[in-house]
């Protein structure tokens, strides 16, 4: 149980779009989220750690009142939340 303590205020996203992930951090930090460090997971899904219930409530909002929301779902991490497959960056 000890070392689940750091998935406390752990959220995952589902991206709209995987070319965003880059751009995650930035945003945050553009909106006042200093705290969250964005993890890729795997799929479509990010790990935000250190996302409170509030901002993570604001963003649902936001997905909610626009199409312009970098997620398509916001949940709170759990065991269950699995991915299907990786995506591999290939930089030329």
């Amino acid at each position: 149980m000890e070392k689940r303590k750091w998935f406390n205020g752990t959220w995952v996203g589902r991206l709209r779009n995987l070319s965003m992930f880059n751009r995650l951090e930035e945003e945050f930090l553009w909106d006042g989220g200093e705290d969250i460090k964005p993890k890729y997971l795997g799929d479509d899904m990010v790990l935000l750690m250190g996302l409170t219930d509030k901002k993570a409530e604001k963003i649902c909002r936001e997905e909610d009142d626009s199409e312009l929301s970098m997620f398509h779902s916001l949940e709170k991490w759990s065991p269950n939340s699995r991915t299907g497959f990786r995506l591999v960056w290939v930089l030329c």
